[in-house]
């Protein structure tokens, strides 16, 4: 069960205003075939509400003008 925080913001469920969340990383693969781009694999995390089982999935992404990290995780 944490908190979580997307850009300074918390995240809060849009079904039910919930804001603890259960996480997961999930590995995926990402490439197109048709034009012969490589397949490489990433990360993403899964975040599920607690109070009403809602998931979301995001990406690990940086705002490269203040090399800062997009979410952050509080146990």
């Amino acid at each position: 069960m944490s908190k979580i925080k997307v850009w300074q913001k918390e995240l809060l469920c849009h079904v039910c205003g919930g804001s603890d969340w259960s996480h997961t990383m999930v590995r995926i693969e990402v490439g197109n075939i048709r034009i012969g781009e490589e397949v490489r694999g990433q990360s993403r995390y899964l975040f599920s509400c607690n109070y009403c089982g809602l998931e979301q999935l995001f990406g690990k992404i940086y705002d490269w003008d203040i090399e800062e990290q997009n979410i952050e995780i509080i146990d």
